[in-house]
């Protein structure tokens, strides 16, 4: 499962396009798929399949988040290059 895991990182950084942000999204539905198939031998190994399927999805609901929403928040929180503009 490594083996996207860094591009879905820089894909999913700020100032990135909206093309980008939905490869991203693919990346992760990819990723979702692999952990349906994803096993454990005890229970710390259930809670640790069980965590990176929480993060992923959370991942997936951020990403259509910044989709969605075409504005800057102020730094720190919410940064889009390509809108600049803070809308209050």
């Amino acid at each position: 499962m490594f083996y996207e895991k860094k591009k879905i990182v820089d894909l999913l950084k700020s100032k990135i396009t909206d093309i980008k942000k939905k490869r991203g999204l693919e990346l992760l539905e990819w990723l979702q798929e692999d952990l349906e198939k994803v096993g454990a031998e005890d229970y710390h190994q259930l809670m640790r399949a069980w965590e990176l399927k929480h993060r992923t999805l959370t991942s997936q609901c951020v990403t259509e988040h910044t989709l969605f929403r075409q504005e800057t928040r102020w730094p720190g929180y919410y940064y889009r290059g390509d809108y600049m503009k803070l809308d209050d």
